[in-house]
């Protein structure tokens, strides 16, 4: 209202109208110069209320105008860009549901994380209310009495979870070997609906009943959230064990997937048979979804299971299936019973070995330096782990790849593993430290100092011993103790059955070293429970027995054959090489375990891990060859079911005269019986990378000599113009460098 008055008029105008009429009334006579003045004070208040109301007028007439405009651009929108405007919006309201939707599930996943359960003292709990708003950064800086979980009172009712999961698989297994389930009727088959469901109540009510043992009615005192939730961890464990299978089975329905099992406990006949395969679920390790047993068959194997399009239905393949298979009865049964048991007792997921050793690898990963391989390393074996949380897998990745610490001594591992376990997390811990950390690295003073540093609190935390020490037994007990670590060697890691033990141990330094009649009654009982789980012998370190058990070791995990079970199905597999294929072929854990074993021993894990190539080297071509070429010439040489050696060359130049452009590639050549294979190999932490560049028999390759002043070459002509050279012998003959190739 003020603005639109002309206010510096006015007020010039009053203050003129005062000096006049005051000069009228007291007779004063104003100079012509005051005069003058008081005139151009009037003017000037003139104009500047003229100059402000103009501004006024124009920002007012502007307002309007813009919003005039405002209307006409809405008015003259065509369809087409109203509508694409509607898009827009709904663009973004959909793409902002989608992130309120992501952090919805990551709260969600967060909420399913141990550190949402409430094992705390009221103290603790309290604490830890009020420090919410902190980072989760600033928790390693707090006191780990904040953070450690109180002793679960339902600990002590594990066991016997464990007794009833074996006990209800066995039932399972003789259940599904006498068709129970199904009855027979004129159109067919019929499932007994009534009896599953019957059985499944049952196996829910007896778990419920060992948490619960004084509630008469323990189901009616769960509640809806505990029931969803245990149901949505059981579905997708579910999912997982059944997606491990080497065949699309998830897809399948459940009368396939009934008539699958049921063939492989036929298969196995009795359940002391099928034993090894039915603890799948609580003794697999790292390779669970690679090799299937406790017994593995081997990498090769399930290589040909996987690639289905190729070899179809192989006899090694259904070999595989059927381990798997069974293996899937006491994962059913387990999946059940530990899900409703987390009802009562949340920690019960958190209580067992895989997921110690994960919370213990991120914590690692989180002290010490890693490399970046050594990193995807650590997520590789979180993702092949046998988890009974899923959503704790992805909880251990995320602070894998943020570098933060599990906080491992809140699980309480020295109350809630046995010792064995607690031995095996040990073990696997330093088979990661010594393959993938410590290989070929300097340490500094300070990164060694991390490491004894982290040493000394993990083996606190495990109450288990990294490195053997004093040992309390006499010669004759640890003797016997390596003669049992060698057996459950070749039972784990060489796919030796117990009945072979006899011919595995004979050759053996530390079994000469028995008595016959102690020979004969360590048979028996390595027969009738035979070990198969590795670990090294508690015996006394750098002493002669320990000396002939690392030379012992190393003799059998170089042993070639007795990996491929089927020698029919390996010789298909080795007629079906074609140009072009690459296979994935696994690394053996051969190795690592040589490594772990001297290291406990307090010997050279290098020196050891030596001794084991070189004797590989020498069985398979008499030489020695890179480990990455052994193992992979290994590897196809067992495929093929060969029953003598091969020949087998590296260091050749492929190169393929079709394709000018091409560059030549390092690569080895290996003969197969009557075929001769050119392949390059590209290895990794994980696996090895096998690419078959040329492939034919023998006798359509050209073969010259390509002679020279200090060595001889080979050069290779295969029918698709592709050409490789060998690099011959310095100094050397020519026709011996190159005999078991170039004869008939």
């Amino acid at each position: 209202m003020f603005r639109r008055l002309p206010v510096f008029s006015l007020i010039t105008a009053v203050v003129a109208a005062a000096v006049l009429l005051t000069s009228a009334f007291a007779h004063w006579d104003i100079p012509e110069t005051g005069q003058g003045a008081l005139g151009f004070v009037i003017l000037a208040s003139s104009l500047a209320d003229a100059v402000r109301l103009s501004q006024t007028t124009r920002k007012s007439r502007s307002g309007q105008g813009g919003a005039d405009d405002d209307s006409e651009a809405l008015a003259l929108l065509k369809d087409d860009e109203l509508r694409q405007w509607l898009e827009e919006q709904t663009d973004q309201l959909r793409s902002e549901s989608k992130r309120l939707a992501d952090r919805s599930l990551a709260l969600q996943q967060w909420m399913q994380f141990p550190d949402a359960i409430a094992f705390r003292s009221d103290s603790d709990h309290n604490g830890a209310r009020n420090r919410t708003d902190s980072r989760v950064d600033d928790r390693d800086r707090l006191p780990k009495e904040a953070f450690t979980i109180a002793v679960d009172p339902l600990a002590s009712h594990d066991q016997a979870l464990m007794k009833l999961i074996d006990a209800k698989t066995r039932e399972l297994f003789e259940n599904i070997k006498n068709d129970t389930y199904r009855e027979k009727t004129d159109a067919g088959y019929a499932f007994k609906t009534e009896q599953i469901r019957d059985d499944l109540f049952q196996l829910v009510s007896d778990v419920a009943a060992i948490y619960r043992p004084d509630d008469p009615a323990p189901l009616l005192r769960t509640n809806v959230e505990a029931i969803s939730r245990a149901t949505g961890r059981a579905s997708l464990r579910l999912l997982v064990a059944i997606e491990s299978l080497p065949v699309s089975l998830a897809t399948y329905d459940f009368q396939s997937i009934y008539k699958l099992v049921t063939q492989a406990v036929k298969t196995f006949g009795l359940y002391k048979s099928a034993k090894p395969y039915l603890d799948v679920a609580s003794t697999m390790w790292l390779a669970g979804r690679i090799v299937i047993s406790t017994n593995p068959i081997t990498m090769a194997a399930w290589w040909a299971a996987s690639k289905a399009t190729t070899y179809g239905a192989s006899k090694l393949g259904q070999h595989v299936l059927d381990q798997q298979a069974v293996g899937l009865i006491r994962q059913l049964v387990e999946i059940v019973a530990i899900e409703v048991a987390s009802i009562y007792s949340p920690m019960v997921r958190y209580r067992d070995v895989h997921w110690v050793y994960g919370v213990e690898l991120v914590h690692l990963a989180s002290q010490l330096h890693l490399s970046e391989a050594a990193k995807l390393e650590a997520m590789r074996q979180l993702a092949v782990l046998n988890f009974k949380d899923e959503y704790g897998r992805v909880a251990l990745m995320r602070q894998l790849a943020n570098g933060a610490s599990s906080r491992p001594a809140q699980y309480r591992p020295a109350q809630s593993l046995s010792p064995a376990d607690r031995t095996i997390v040990a073990e696997k811990l330093e088979e990661f430290l010594l393959t993938h950390v410590l290989t070929g690295a300097k340490l500094s003073r300070n990164n060694a100092e991390k490491i004894e540093q982290w040493q000394v609190a993990t083996g606190e935390r495990l109450e288990i011993q990294f490195r053997a020490g004093q040992v309390d037994a006499d010669e004759k007990e640890q003797r016997q103790r390596a003669v049992w670590a060698l057996a459950s060697f070749a039972l784990e890691h060489l796919g030796d059955e117990p009945d072979a033990l006899e011919a595995t141990l004979r050759s053996t330094q530390v079994w000469q070293g028995v008595h016959t009649d102690t020979q004969v009654r360590y048979l028996e009982q390595l027969i009738e429970q035979p070990p198969y789980l590795y670990h090294p012998p508690e015996i006394a370190p750098k002493s002669a027995l320990a000396a002939e058990f690392l030379s012992d070791l190393a003799s059998l995990a170089a042993r070639l054959g007795g990996m491929i079970a089927d020698v029919d199905s390996a010789k298909e597999a080795a007629t079906r090489l074609t140009v072009g294929q690459i296979f994935e072929m696994p690394r053996q854990s051969r190795e690592s375990v040589l490594r772990v074993t001297a290291y406990f021993l307090r010997s050279d894990p290098e020196a050891v891990v030596g001794q084991c190539r070189k004797l590989r080297s020498e069985s398979l071509i008499g030489r020695q060859l890179p480990p990455e070429v052994v193992e992979s010439g290994a590897w196809l040489w067992e495929t093929s079911g060969q029953p003598i050696p091969v020949p087998l060359f590296h260091q050749a130049k492929w190169t393929s005269q079709a394709d000018d452009q091409s560059a030549p590639k390092t690569a080895a050549v290996i003969r197969l019986g009557d075929l001769l294979v050119c392949y390059a190999i590209d290895p990794s932490p994980a696996n090895l990378e096998i690419q078959i560049l040329s492939c034919c028999p023998r006798a359509e390759v050209r073969i010259n000599k390509l002679a020279g002043y200090i060595r001889s070459d080979c050069e290779l002509v295969f029918p698709d113009r592709s050409v490789v050279v060998l690099p011959g012998s310095t100094f050397g003959s020519y026709d011996e460098w190159f005999a078991g190739l170039v004869s008939a």
